[in-house]
Order: C-alpha cells, then structure tokens, then sequence
C-alpha cells in the first residue's frame, strides 16, 4: 500500500512538473504566473481530505517563488439534489479549503461557481515570478 502511494505521489508530481514546464512558456506576464488544481469531493465529503491535502501541498510547493501568492477558490454546487443542502455543502467546502491554503497565502479570494461540475472545486494561484527568470531584471 505504502509503496502504491509513493507511487502515485511521483505520479502526481510529475504531472505538475509537466504542467509548469508547459506554463513556464506562455506566462500572463513577463514576471507573473497563473496556475491551476482541480479537486473532487465525493458526495459525503464537507472537508479536505488527507490526500487533497498532499496534493495541494504538492501544487503549491511545485509553484515558482513569488513576493505575493494571490489564491481564487472556486467551488461548485454538490450533488444533494437540495438547494439548501447544496449551498451548505459548498460552503463548508470553501471554508474548508480556506482553512488549508490559509498557510500559504493571506491573499484568498473565494468563488461559488455553479457551472463547474458537482462536488468539484478549483484553485486558482497568481503570483509575481522573482526567481530571475527571463525578462526579470
């Protein structure tokens, strides 16, 4: 099992490698980057998980240096089928995922975005490159 996660872990960090390779290429700006994770919940899920958790830690750390992290959370509605019971589900998501990322930026922005799919959410990370990259002078 141990070794099965291990592998999925470099599975997952490879992946982003990828990502930002490819992102490192067509930046916003000379000196700024935007990046993105997408997450699901299972129905029964209010809360980050441990997993979402190593993920997000894994996102984050994968992201270039930057002066000022600016972080956008967007969540959808849950799969309840009940209005009420969906927009609390979302919340508790949102605060919940507020709470993790709280770590890793004081500049958070939260979104409810109902056209993204059921019990998913998006973090958005815009930042300031000041790793020296090209066109930093």
């Amino acid at each position: 099992m141990e070794k099965k996660q291990a592998r999925s872990t470099q599975q997952i960090t490879d992946a982003i490698a990828r990502i930002n390779e490819k992102e490192n290429r067509s930046p916003i700006a000379k000196n700024r980057y935007r990046r993105q994770l997408s997450l699901n919940f299972t129905q029964q899920e209010l809360e980050v998980n441990n997993q979402h958790k190593q993920v997000i830690d894994l996102f984050i750390n994968s992201l270039p240096e930057s002066q000022q992290l600016n972080i956008i959370i967007s969540v959808a509605p849950s799969s309840a089928g009940e209005p009420f019971k969906t927009l609390n589900d979302s919340w508790a998501r949102l605060q919940s995922l507020k709470n993790t990322l709280e770590q890793y930026s004081e500049n958070i922005e939260l979104v409810y975005q109902p056209e993204l799919d059921l019990d998913s959410a998006t973090i958005h990370a815009v930042g300031n490159n000041i790793s020296g990259g090209e066109g930093v002078q």
